[in-house]
């Protein structure tokens, strides 16, 4: 992923969502997708 707002703060919360909506979509089970969000 490339930096596109003006902040690497931006774009890093930006990276964590996409990555987060990444593991939804592999259908990891809730309680891992749980822990993810609660570590990032």
């Amino acid at each position: 992923m490339k930096l596109k707002n003006t902040t690497i703060s931006e774009d890093l919360e930006r990276w964590i969502e996409a990555y987060l909506k990444h593991i939804q979509a592999l259908s990891y089970s809730n309680n891992t997708f749980l822990l993810y969000r609660r570590i990032l």
